[in-house]
C-alpha cells in the first residue's frame, strides 16, 4: 500500500529538476541562463544532490528577485502617474480659485531654471544679444533702452550700476532722459557734439547705446526735421516713436490682474483675466504722460509776447472797451520784441513794441 501511494525517488528528482529549470528561466537570461542549465545538467548526470540543492536555492532567489523588481517598478510607475495626475488636477483647481498662484508657479520655475543653468558670462551675453535684437525691430520701451546702456555696454559695470541707480532714483523724472542723452553725447567727438547739440536738447526719447548696431537708430533720432528752429529734432515725430514700443512703457513692472467670478452662494469659482483691459488703460496713461511731458518741454521755452490790435485796421486808435472784447488780447512782457505773425498790416515779422496803440509807419501811410 505504501509503495503504491509514495512516489519513487527518480520521480521526485525529475520533478525537482523541472522546477529548478522553470525558476532558472524566470530568474536568468542570456549567458547566465545557459551557464545555470549546464550546471544543472552536470548535477543530474553525477546525481549530485548537494549541487542540485544549491542550484535550486540560487534559481529561487533569482526568480523571486526578478518578480519583486518587476512588481516594484510597475507599482512605482503607476503610483507616480497617479500622483502626477492627482497633483495636476489639484493644482488646476487651486489656480482657478487663486489665479495669482499660477504666476507664482511660473516664477518659481523661471528662477529654478536660471539657478540650475547659471553661468554669469553666458547669461549676460544671451541677454545682451536679446536686447540688440529687440531694439533693432523696435520692441523695447524707452525705459528698457535706457537701462540696457548701463547693464550691457559700460566699460566699468560697477560704476555703470551706480549711475543707473542715481538716474532712476536720485534724479527728477523730467530730466532723466536728457541727462542720459547728454551722458552719451559726452563720448562723441567735439565736432559731433557741436553738430547734434541743438537736436539733443529737444530730444525727448533716450538715445541707443553708441555701438555699430545702433548707429542707424541714433541717426534717425538725431535727424533734423523740417520746420524746426535751428535744425533741432522734434519730439513729436512719428519716425522717432516707431523706434520704441510705447504700448508697454506704462506696464514695465506690473502684471495683469484678474476679477473674481462668484457663484450663487458667493463662492469664487473662477477668475477673469483683465490683462487686455489693463494694457489698454496703461497705453492711454502713457499717451497722457507723453503729452504732458511734451507740453512741459515746449512751455519751458520763453516765447515772444503777442500783441494784436483788436482785429487789424478796424481797431486803430481804439483803446476803449471795443478793443479787447474777443478780438484781441495784449500780454504784458518785459521782452523788447513782439511777434506780429506777419499779417497783412505788418511789414516784418518782428517789430518794436507798440505802447499806447501807436501804429507803425507802414500803417500811418495808409490812413
Amino acid at each position: 500500500m505504501t509503495e503504491k501511494t509514495c512516489p519513487s525517488t527518480e520521480r521526485i528528482a525529475e520533478e525537482k529538476v523541472l522546477s529548478i529549470r522553470e525558476m532558472a528561466q524566470e530568474g536568468f537570461t542570456g549567458g547566465q541562463l545557459d551557464a545555470f542549465l549546464r550546471n544543472l545538467q552536470r548535477a543530474c548526470d553525477r546525481n549530485d544532490t548537494q549541487l542540485l540543492d544549491r542550484l535550486m536555492d540560487k534559481a529561487l532567489e533569482a526568480s523571486l528577485a526578478k518578480a519583486e523588481g518587476n512588481t516594484t517598478s510597475d507599482d512605482k510607475a503607476k503610483q507616480t502617474e497617479n500622483n502626477n495626475t492627482a497633483g495636476y488636477l489639484a493644482q488646476q483647481q487651486e489656480h482657478a480659485l487663486s489665479p495669482w498662484k499660477r504666476m507664482q508657479t511660473m516664477a518659481k520655475n523661471f528662477w529654478r531654471k536660471l539657478t540650475d543653468s547659471y553661468c554669469k558670462n553666458e547669461s549676460s551675453e544671451a541677454a545682451k544679444k536679446c536686447f540688440i535684437e529687440l531694439a533693432e525691430i523696435g520692441r523695447l520701451t524707452p525705459t528698457e533702452v535706457m537701462i540696457g546702456q548701463y547693464l550691457f555696454f559700460a566699460e566699468d559695470p560697477a560704476y555703470a550700476l551706480e549711475c543707473l541707480k542715481t538716474l532712476l532714483f536720485n534724479c527728477e523724472e523730467e530730466y532723466r532722459v536728457q541727462f542720459h542723452n547728454w551722458g552719451l553725447v559726452e563720448s562723441f567727438d567735439p565736432v559731433k557734439q557741436e553738430m547734434y547739440g541743438a537736436r539733443v536738447e529737444k530730444l525727448q526719447y533716450p538715445l541707443f547705446p553708441d555701438i555699430p548696431e545702433f548707429r542707424k537708430l541714433n541717426a534717425e533720432l538725431l535727424r533734423p526735421t523740417k520746420g524746426t528752429l535751428h535744425g533741432g529734432s522734434s519730439d513729436a515725430t512719428p519716425e522717432a516713436e516707431k523706434l520704441y514700443d510705447l504700448k508697454r512703457e506704462g506696464v514695465l513692472s506690473g502684471g495683469g490682474y484678474t476679477e473674481a467670478i462668484y457663484d450663487a452662494h458667493g463662492q469664487q469659482i473662477a477668475a477673469m483675466d483683465m490683462s487686455n483691459t489693463e494694457q489698454h488703460l496703461a497705453l492711454l496713461a502713457t499717451m497722457v504722460k507723453d503729452l504732458q511731458r511734451k507740453q512741459r518741454h515746449h512751455t519751458s521755452t520763453p516765447t515772444p509776447a503777442i500783441h494784436t490790435n483788436g482785429g487789424g485796421r478796424r481797431g486803430r486808435g481804439g483803446a476803449g472797451a471795443g478793443v479787447n472784447k474777443g478780438r484781441g488780447v495784449t500780454f504784458a512782457t518785459s521782452r523788447p520784441y513782439q511777434y506780429r505773425g506777419g499779417g497783412e498790416s505788418a511789414d516784418c515779422e518782428f517789430d518794436e513794441p507798440n505802447p499806447k496803440n501807436v501804429h507803425p509807419p507802414s500803417e500811418r501811410k495808409q490812413q
